[in-house]
């Protein structure tokens, strides 16, 4: 499940297609849908929740309805035979805060490492994740060599609390504070033990904040520690929650409606619709929809049970597709531009009022 706005076709047609009953029927019918997935035990994946409370500040909705207009204008664009600047490889710092209690969350650097280099091969669709289908992102990711004070660093930080077994609704503010680099310069990553949900027990692997959240205090990762690095398959849960971060909704986001694949579903129009969030073998073909063919795809096809953005077994994870990477990038150079400014500035020494500075990457 994504986001509860349905992206409109253009400016122009905004007040016919978003009248203000429209806009109140389609945010309450999307919000029954959120409460209602939030609340099924194979939810690992907690950015519906979340994105189910960010709903209801209005200034984040109208941020949200901007973009998904913005993109919609893109992808028209691009679709209709718009130049295309050449695909450059994007990298982008990130922080791992690993908050732990002495116990088993408190991974090694090593396991981190090995994450983080797992990340990059998933979005490269190398390794482990070239398995015959998607694509590579051009999106790589770093771990900081240099804190926000400009000093070197790991881009991995350890701060015992108790807040390692965590409640989404009650802790969520409460952990980032714990440690929290600027969100506008890195993506921050938080590693407990436990996420839990009032109303759902701790079934939840992490979660992640839409880019409409970007440099609020609320931006970022959370995951348990046990799913990073720990193997290629577990990995991916990373890949679908860093989909999230960048703008990705589930395959399965509106169900089999596809009258226009930029509006409806996950807005991708290369990935089929879907309306199953049922684990399944993955070897299994699945079909849930047949309204494929009627935008987006020349046919019907199956459900792509092997994308990072479905729920499945982890060890299925293996693809995003062109139109995902699209939309990723998309967010990166135009909300989350901010992440790829390396530079940062620290004071080497000052002599009186005069200060000199340095220069060095976050990467």
């Amino acid at each position: 499940m994504g986001l509860g706005w349905t992206q409109p076709p253009g400016l122009f047609h905004m007040r016919q297609i978003f009248s203000p009953s429209r806009i109140a029927a389609f945010i309450s019918f999307h919000l029954c849908v959120v409460c209602l997935n939030a609340q099924t035990d194979l939810d690992f994946c907690g950015s519906d929740l979340v994105r189910l409370s960010a709903m209801q500040n209005p200034a984040w909705q109208q941020e949200q309805l901007q973009h998904e207009q913005q993109i919609y204008h893109f992808y028209k664009n691009k679709s209709a035979g718009a130049s295309n600047k050449a695909m450059a490889v994007v990298t982008l710092p990130v922080v791992v805060h690993i908050i732990h209690d002495n116990g088993a969350e408190n991974i090694p650097d090593a396991q981190v490492l090995a994450g983080i280099q797992q990340l990059n091969e998933a979005f490269a669709n190398s390794a482990y994740y070239d398995q015959g289908s998607g694509t590579n992102t051009m999106i790589q990711f770093c771990l900081a060599k240099r804190a926000p004070d400009g000093q070197l660093s790991s881009g991995i930080t350890r701060d015992q609390n108790p807040l390692t077994q965590m409640t989404i609704e009650l802790d969520d503010i409460s952990l980032k504070d714990i440690n929290r680099w600027p969100p506008t310069e890195y993506i921050n990553i938080w590693l407990v033990r436990e996420i839990c949900r009032l109303n759902n027990g701790c079934s939840v692997a992490g979660y992640a904040y839409f880019p409409s959240s970007h440099g609020s205090p609320e931006d970022g990762i959370v995951m348990e520690s046990k799913f990073l690095g720990s193997s290629a398959g577990n990995t991916g849960v990373l890949a679908h929650e860093m989909g999230h971060y960048l703008g990705l909704y589930h395959t399965f986001e509106g169900g089999c409606q596809n009258d226009d694949c930029l509006t409806d579903g996950d807005r991708v129009c290369d990935t089929p619709p879907d309306q199953s969030t049922l684990w399944v073998p993955c070897d299994q073909v699945v079909n849930t929809c047949s309204t494929d063919a009627q935008s987006g795809l020349p046919a019907d096809e199956p459900d792509m049970i092997l994308n990072f953005m479905d729920y499945t077994d982890f060890y299925c994870f293996n693809d995003f597709t062109a139109g995902q990477s699209d939309r990723m990038r998309w967010h990166i150079e135009n909300v989350r531009q901010s992440l790829l400014e390396s530079k940062l500035r620290s004071v080497v020494h000052h002599s009186r009022d005069r200060f000199f500075y340095r220069f060095g990457d976050r990467c």
